[in-house]
């Protein structure tokens, strides 16, 4: 009786933890071609330096599938420094390997403010507007449709 309460305990914990963590706001998913299917996100909490700004998830019949994910590297002054790393996954390494990292500089305007355009592989271009918070965190949001 002891490890069944127990097991239920470690399950209402787990559950519990994964329910708290925020849902990524999904700009666009669809189909690219006969083969591949794309899904666009952006991260709706305050993004750390180090943390992901954005992703678009591809995969594909027959089994194949890559990310391009926009990283929030810090700012420095005024400038936001964001790279764009496209990775895929590797069969022969049987692990997702970084294929490119593009840097993107961004001046932030004086009310710690700037937009940035995505450009991902399958999905439409989406500009956000993204914005400096007192503790060098930024947030991103979705202009209205």
């Amino acid at each position: 009786m002891k490890r069944l309460l127990v097991a239920w305990l470690l399950g209402m914990a787990l559950a519990s933890s994964a329910a708290a963590e925020p849902e990524w706001t999904v700009v666009e998913t669809g189909r690219a071609g006969f083969h591949w299917s794309f899904s666009l996100k952006v991260n709706p909490e305050r993004i750390p330096p180090g943390g992901v700004i954005a992703n678009e998830s591809r995969w594909s019949e027959p089994p194949s599938s890559g990310t391009a994910i926009w990283y929030f590297a810090g700012t420095d002054g005024r400038t936001a420094h964001i790279f764009v790393i496209f990775q895929e996954f590797s069969k022969p390494a049987a692990r997702i390997v970084e294929i490119e990292r593009r840097p993107i500089l961004v001046t932030l305007d004086q009310e710690d403010t700037a937009s940035l355009t995505l450009f991902p592989l399958h999905a439409k271009s989406v500009t956000v507007k993204l914005k400096r918070n007192p503790d060098q965190t930024i947030s991103v949001s979705l202009p209205p449709r």
